[in-house]
């Protein structure tokens, strides 16, 4: 039997509330086998993870890439081997810049509208080496009393279309993909049903995407069985993850998302082929 898979975490690193010490130990104890950490643009936590995963969680070095396509965000998750990391540095120090000055143009565009936020609020998670980015804006907007919940920050202020909202400038979708490749990794699309990126597997799969994140905590059973279905036409291979961030009591927890023994077992091949 596959072990349990968990292919999507976050750290303090970017915008989860766990370091890469208590994910790991938290993954362990939530049964988790297999861990892919997976920050927004930054693998930066990935070594400490590694140092302090306990035997025998197995922790895959990953990201979560903030792309572009069809003029919309796109989020995709590439798997590789540690070996990769000293290469992502200068694109992450890019990457990290404009995550900046993203941040800083929105916290003009909430003063514009009538919800001004304490730049200091923003900021007060800021490290040399963590990518802010709308979890810290959504963190500001409840100190300052102007919303009573971070989804409540997103769908009026920061989510795609709302006053506040500025579009993320990363590489396109076939720049990321070719990034990954360059790593000897694998390219994912993440939670696609959310980002309304399901309807164009097709185009991404011509690019050269290698899988897609079926099983998602967001996803109904439906949504995944419908994915996995587009994915085996394609010859993509599937993933799933909890996407866990630690932030709310009522998020999916770490290895809450099951999904087939036979998928994992792609999934793990594909992996394997793609990095040894």
């Amino acid at each position: 039997m596959p072990p349990c898979l968990d292919l999507h975490a976050h750290t303090t690193f970017s915008d989860g509330r766990l370091d890469p010490a208590e994910l790991v130990q938290r993954a362990a104890s939530a049964g988790v086998e297999v861990l892919a950490v997976t920050d927004h643009d930054t693998t930066d936590g990935i070594l400490p993870a590694l140092e302090a995963a306990p035997p025998p969680l197995r922790v895959l070095p990953g990201i979560e890439i903030s792309a572009r396509h069809r003029g919309r965000g796109l989020h995709l998750l590439g798997y590789f081997t540690a070996d990769a990391l000293p290469r992502l540095q200068g694109w992450q120090a890019e990457r990290r810049r404009a995550r900046r000055e993203r941040v800083v143009a929105m916290i003009e565009r909430l003063a514009a509208v009538g919800a001004p936020v304490d730049p200091a609020r923003v900021w007060e998670r800021d490290e040399p080496r963590r990518m802010p980015g709308r979890p810290d804006l959504a963190r500001a907007l409840l100190a300052a009393g102007h919303v009573a919940s971070w989804q409540e920050a997103f769908d009026r202020y920061l989510g795609a279309g709302r006053p506040a909202y500025v579009p993320t400038r990363g590489p396109d979708a076939r720049e990321a993909i070719e990034l990954v490749h360059s790593l000897g990794g694998i390219a994912v699309v993440a939670h696609p049903a959310l980002d309304g990126h399901g309807a164009h597997l097709d185009e991404l799969a011509a690019l050269g995407v290698d899988g897609v994140e079926a099983y998602h905590s967001a996803h109904s059973t439906e949504v995944a069985e419908g994915l996995c279905g587009r994915a085996r036409a394609l010859g993509l291979v599937v993933s799933g993850g909890s996407d866990f961030h630690g932030v709310s009591a009522d998020a999916a927890p770490l290895g809450s998302v099951r999904w087939p023994a036979a998928e994992r077992e792609r999934f793990l091949m594909a992996y394997e082929g793609a990095t040894k």
